[in-house]
């Protein structure tokens, strides 16, 4: 399934609009139209996002209250068309293709539970018609006013109206209100139980029924627990790898606890690219770069890439805080990261003032002030040097 993802800077719109949520494209589609009869201004934005599993395929700012923002297949179509030219047009009409199949989906997928609650029902109200028969059938052969008729005229109460029952009458009474209540219950307890069996799988998520969902339709396990990883929902999936024994879930708990040891070595899940780059990006983390690059030397993973990537310019940035500007600059060969190619002429400069302020703080022929002078700058371009790093960290803390 294709899901949106909504993100802005604004505050306003913040609380219209939660940056943690994952909608259907239906859910989507119906929440821009609420925020073009909400708002007004024409400058508002906001960032669209399109995921599949858990990767996102498609990010693009946009703006509000015009022509396009209000439906979300023309919002698509109109920002491919305008933010993305240098994209290739097959490319663009792939994206968009998928896109719309999935959206298709979601209606037939819509139509088919409207269709299955309608068979629900007609079987309720003719089970609801067969036991209402039952009843009438019983009700007429064993009344309890059925006895109330059958007594003498002269008048009896409490006790001694109950006590002048035959044994017989007794028992029927007392078996018809029994019986009465077993069908009752029996009734009750299989509207309640087919309701459920019927039930489709969306329907059990929307429910928060993830244990069910995850019993009737083990299909869908890779689908359920990657929504249940999005959401950081860390106990139902601690629940489906211990109760259920999901080696899956046990995976994606790892993976969201940071546990980066035991992601690499799990066993007994599905193999696919999801799985394979995320145990890739466990390996970076376990600064096992090697392993990493072997993964995605097939798969081609646009994530891992750029993991790789980031990992290795945060090296380059390490080796400049070492003064290695070498290892920077072969790294840089690599990735040609342009940010880092600026750093790097700019370490170079230091570099060529750290230089200088050593051989003066060695020359003999200057006098002491001159050499403690030249002592004091070295070290000051040696900490400027060390802000290049700072500002990395920096960088990757707010991505």
């Amino acid at each position: 399934m294709v899901y949106v993802k909504f993100q802005t800077k604004h505050i306003r719109l913040k609380r219209l609009v939660s940056s943690r949520k994952f909608y259907t494209l239906h859910e989507a589609d119906r929440q821009l139209k609420s925020l073009e009869q909400r708002l007004s201004k024409k400058n508002d934005s906001l960032i669209l996002m399109l995921y599949e599993q858990q990767e996102c395929f498609f990010r693009s700012a946009f703006e509000l209250n015009n022509d396009k923002s209000s439906n979300l297949l023309l919002l698509l179509q109109h920002l491919l068309a305008t933010e993305f030219p240098e994209v290739n047009e097959e490319e663009k009409e792939t994206l968009f293709h998928r896109v719309s199949e999935a959206y298709q989906n979601e209606n037939e997928e819509s139509s088919k539970t409207h269709e299955l609650s309608e068979t629900i029902e007609k079987k309720k109200k003719m089970v609801d018609r067969n036991i209402k028969n039952i009843f009438q059938k019983w009700i007429q052969k064993f009344s309890p006013m059925k006895y109330f008729k059958q007594q003498p005229a002269k008048k009896l109460v409490g006790f001694f109206f109950w006590k002048n029952l035959s044994k017989r009458k007794w028992m029927k009474f007392v078996g018809s209100l029994c019986l009465i209540g077993l069908l009752s219950f029996l009734f009750m307890y299989f509207s309640i139980a087919e309701t459920k069996e019927n039930k489709s799988y969306e329907t059990l998520v929307k429910e928060e029924s993830y244990e069910q969902a995850f019993e009737k339709y083990p299909k869908k396990e890779q689908e359920l627990v990657t929504m249940l990883y999005q959401k950081e929902d860390e106990r139902h999936l601690k629940q489906m790898a211990t109760k259920h024994d999901s080696p899956l879930a046990a995976f994606y708990t790892y993976f969201l606890n940071a546990n980066w040891e035991e992601v690499v070595k799990i066993e007994g899940i599905t193999q696919n690219a999801t799985v394979q780059t995320m145990r890739g990006y466990a390996y970076l983390q376990l600064n096992r770069l090697e392993e990493a690059e072997l993964i995605n030397q097939e798969i081609h993973s646009q994530t891992l890439t750029e993991q790789i990537d980031r990992y290795k310019k945060e090296k380059a940035y390490d080796a400049l805080q070492n003064q290695d500007l070498k290892q920077a600059e072969a790294v840089n060969n690599e990735i040609k990261d342009k940010q880092l190619t600026e750093d790097i002429q700019v370490a170079k400069s230091m570099m060529n003032l750290i230089d200088k302020y050593e051989q003066d703080e060695k020359n003999d022929k200057l006098s002491d002030q001159e050499r403690k002078e030249a002592r004091e700058n070295l070290e000051l371009w040696q900490r400027n040097m060390k802000q290049i790093g700072e500002q990395k960290n920096n960088e990757n803390d707010n991505p």
